[in-house]
């Protein structure tokens, strides 16, 4: 069976995050956490999966990167990265001098500098770590 990478894993604990955007009697508004992912994937032969932010309410923007990494760091589920809100970060974005307006980032390229050598020298400094998979 060919090994399958998730590149859009959604996850939420309601009994540590809330999320805003869900209507009171919203089928979604029940927790979907790695115990339902594990069940959700049996036998498709998902080996990485990568997590999406689920705007979580902006005071609990940081604890969402901090769960997520921390489920990453265990390696007891496929998930080996995330992609979470900038707007934990946004001091360490204006420190090293990328545009912000509000609480977005603006993405910014110097001449002469490619969209991915500009990623990747910054995300390292963040704390991020980028990993490229390659199908072989």
């Amino acid at each position: 069976m060919i090994p399958i990478v998730d590149t859009h894993q959604y996850l939420w604990d309601l009994s540590k995050f809330k999320l805003g955007w869900f209507k009171d009697g919203d089928p979604l508004a029940q927790s979907f956490t790695p115990v339902e992912y594990a069940e959700a994937i049996k036998g498709l032969n998902v080996v990485k999966s990568v997590y999406i932010k689920v705007d979580v309410v902006p005071e609990q923007q940081q604890a969402e990167a901090d769960y997520v990494t921390e489920l990453c760091k265990a390696g007891n589920t496929p998930m080996v990265a995330a992609v979470v809100s900038g707007a934990a970060r946004i001091g360490w974005f204006r420190q090293v001098g990328w545009p912000v307006q509000g609480q977005q980032v603006r993405q910014r390229h110097p001449p002469g500098d490619s969209p991915g050598q500009r990623t990747a020298g910054l995300l390292p400094a963040a704390g991020v770590r980028e990993e490229r998979v390659t199908a072989g």
